[in-house]
């Protein structure tokens, strides 16, 4: 009875100090639970959208226009921006801070964040990485053509023993695609939407085919297609010509273009070399994608 008096007094002493005591038995650790969806759009509204206004002035309006408006279409609009940011895998970095161009991008025409802000940033990206379960370092599977993931991983391997072939089809030209606004290469060589066209010097088109072997930009050029049990990887046609359709049929307003075009020819037939390159065992062992980089 006595112990039970003073156990009794000490949680009165703690709840006057911290204002209440948890009785529900905790699910787990606390620090390393993660945190429900709610919670990380809610770190989002609270800590990130007051930063979002230093980008809002380039980075909101159509998606035509060149400066990547990864806001969405309207000022001011929370879940524009944060749907925006959500739908962009080269904003988001696939929820890997260190590839988030929403971090790296520095200095530009807006000013570079602050030591502050960007850790703000960061903590929100980690955030929204526990709680969608993002594997940040996968292992291919053992048997890696049975699922579409496994053969992405498998494919990235390939990539990155095949700049003969891609020099070769000349595959880089696919940033050259014209639409009514110009090349590709104008608005995406920062990877807006997860489509990457850097352009055709030997640097850069050095540098496209090695962040092509990231997650996060492999699907805007490439598709895995299930072909009697297996998944083969071809280039990401429909994808990309889809995208050039989008006014006529009114999805939205990426510039329109004509998908019969050389660049696009090129990429098909470097993603066909690849595919037979692959299937004759000459890739390697399959290996985890390539791990995200700034641009």
């Amino acid at each position: 009875m006595r112990n039970q008096m003073l156990l009794a007094a000490v949680a009165s002493a703690l709840i006057g100090c911290v204002g209440g005591i948890d009785t529900t038995p905790p699910s787990g650790d606390d620090t390393t639970d993660p945190p429900d969806t709610d919670t990380a759009r809610a770190q989002f509204d609270k800590d990130v959208m007051p930063l979002m206004a230093q980008c809002s002035g380039c980075h909101t309006g159509p998606s035509s226009q060149t400066t990547s408006p990864f806001l969405g279409e309207t000022m001011g609009n929370a879940d524009g921006y944060y749907n925006g940011i959500v739908n962009d895998r080269a904003v988001n970095g696939g929820w890997v801070s260190t590839a988030a161009t929403l971090l790296t991008k520095g200095m530009h025409t807006g000013p570079a964040w602050t030591d502050t802000q960007a850790q703000t940033i960061a903590a929100w990206l980690t955030a929204e990485q526990m709680v969608r379960g993002v594997d940040t370092n996968p292992v291919p599977p053992s048997n890696p053509s049975t699922t579409a993931r496994g053969a992405l991983m498998q494919w990235a391997q390939c990539l990155s023993v095949s700049e003969a072939e891609y020099e070769a089809t000349a595959a880089y030209s696919i940033s050259n695609m014209q639409s009514n606004d110009g090349a590709c290469s104008a608005c995406h060589s920062g990877g807006p939407g997860g489509f990457l066209a850097m352009g055709t010097g030997e640097a850069v088109r050095k540098a496209m085919l090695e962040h092509w072997q990231e997650e996060v930009f492999i699907q805007g050029v490439f598709s895995a297609k299930l072909v009697t049990g297996v998944y083969k990887i071809e280039a990401a046609e429909t994808k990309i010509c889809s995208k050039g359709k989008e006014k006529e049929e009114n999805r939205g307003t990426h510039p329109e273009f004509d998908c019969n075009q050389n660049g696009l020819t090129r990429l098909k037939d470097f993603a066909t070399q690849v595919q037979a390159k692959l299937d004759t065992g000459a890739c390697g062992t399959p290996a985890a994608f390539r791990a995200p980089t700034p641009l």
